[in-house]
């Protein structure tokens, strides 16, 4: 017969989504080739529902908005998207659902999405959760 051990605890984890990137492309027709402030305008344009865009960098370079007018680019552009109520605040899987739709119906190309998640940590027993123990920081 096994032994049970009465005092054991799991660990639950809750995650909260925190900001999205939407990796896009030109697809190679030279639309947005070296052009970040325009690419800027229309990605401005598809924000919307609860986010709205914060940065667009390239090769790891911010190049939107304030970005230097002679950097560099190539055809892949990362947009990174957080809540409209501030930086930390949950986004959520509707609104990043809703935010691919509008990037296809602009005719942008999605080639790949992250999200920063923080997950929360909590002792389960069997009478009550106890508070948060532990923060961790992951990209998805």
């Amino acid at each position: 017969m096994p032994i049970r051990n009465q005092s054991f605890r799991r660990l639950t984890r809750k995650r909260r989504t925190l900001s999205a990137w939407i990796f896009s492309s030109t697809g190679g027709k030279d639309r947005f080739y070296g052009v970040a402030n325009e690419l800027g305008a229309l990605v401005e344009t598809v924000s919307g529902n609860g986010l709205k865009l914060q940065t667009i960098a390239n090769r790891g370079v911010k190049v939107y908005p304030g970005g230097f007018s002679d950097t560099f680019t190539v055809d892949h552009w990362r947009c990174r998207f957080v809540s409209d109520n501030g930086e930390g605040n949950e986004v959520t899987h509707r609104q990043i659902i809703a935010l691919l739709e509008r990037f296809n119906v602009h005719g942008l190309d999605v080639i790949k999405t992250e999200n920063l998640t923080i997950s929360m940590a909590r002792r389960a027993t069997r009478r009550r959760l106890r508070k948060p123990t532990n923060f961790s920081l992951s990209v998805c």
